[in-house]
């Protein structure tokens, strides 16, 4: 379900009509009806306003699938906190490549469904790096 369809159904079930919405937002009834038919999006800021006052997550307002309760493997969970290699793919107009990129020696730190979370030295500097799982291509242990 898109946005505007899912903002109409959340207003609606709440027994609200635009102009209250509209007041509770500080928006005009017709920006919320624009919101509703999709000529028009809210800022984040409005957004964020918008799931508060429904009580939902800004991602389920969206229509986002929430990924519920997925065990992250219990191989990657014994790899936190542990030195690891991490080789990474790239994409070559939509081909995935192996690429010669890799991170060495790096600390895995946080593991989530989508992505892990590690620690590697730049320059002589401890940087935190970001890596969805779509960019990796194998993670090995660096302890025998």
């Amino acid at each position: 379900m898109n946005f505007n369809n899912k903002l109409y159904r959340l207003r609606k079930s709440s027994g609200l009509t635009q102009e209250e919405m509209a007041d509770k937002l500080q928006v005009s009834r017709q920006t919320i009806s624009n919101w509703e038919t999709g000529s028009a999006s809210p800022s984040l800021e409005k957004a964020l306003e918008l799931a508060d006052l429904f009580s939902v997550s800004l991602d389920e307002l969206v229509g986002r699938k929430q990924i519920e309760n997925q065990v992250i493997s219990p191989l990657l969970q014994s790899l936190l906190h542990k030195k690891v290699t991490i080789h990474l793919t790239y994409d070559v107009d939509d081909v995935h490549m192996f690429g010669e990129s890799s991170y060495k020696n790096c600390e895995l730190v946080a593991v989530n469904e989508r992505s892990v979370r590690i620690l590697v030295q730049e320059k002589k500097q401890n940087v935190e790096k970001l890596i969805f799982f779509k960019n990796i291509l194998t993670i090995e242990s660096d302890v025998i």
